[in-house]
């Protein structure tokens, strides 16, 4: 084992504990690095019943994904911002508020989608 950060709420990342199955979209989590497989481990510690709960696919969740629709609002908001004349216009930065705001949302439902945690 590298390293293993402390445990730390996480905001804004769903979590089930596999034991007790309280929810919380603020969990205390922590990732752990090594050199062997897996490389990546994010453990959740639940505040009910202090327990453990690994999840799944953490480079997907915690990578992969947010990465994805991230680039698709960047790609978004370029546009916008290259098709309004002036870019500086209220309407067209409050698109990109608003593409902002969308992109937090949909990453909020994939991270309460694709969440699935295992016991430790």
């Amino acid at each position: 084992m590298f390293a293993a950060s402390s445990f730390r709420h996480s905001r804004l990342s769903w979590f089930r504990c596999a034991h007790c199955g309280v929810a919380a979209y603020r969990g205390l989590s922590r990732t752990i690095l090594s050199s062997e497989r897996p490389r990546v481990t994010v453990e959740y510690k639940c505040e009910r019943c202090g327990n453990l709960s690994t999840l799944r696919n953490p480079s997907l969740v915690n990578v992969g994904l947010p990465l994805t629709v991230a680039a698709c609002a960047f790609l978004a908001a370029y546009y916008v911002l290259l098709m309004s004349t002036p870019w500086y216009s209220p309407l067209a930065i409050s698109l990109v508020i608003a593409i902002v705001g969308i992109e937090l949302a949909i990453s909020v439902a994939i991270s309460r989608v694709v969440s699935r945690f295992d016991k430790t």
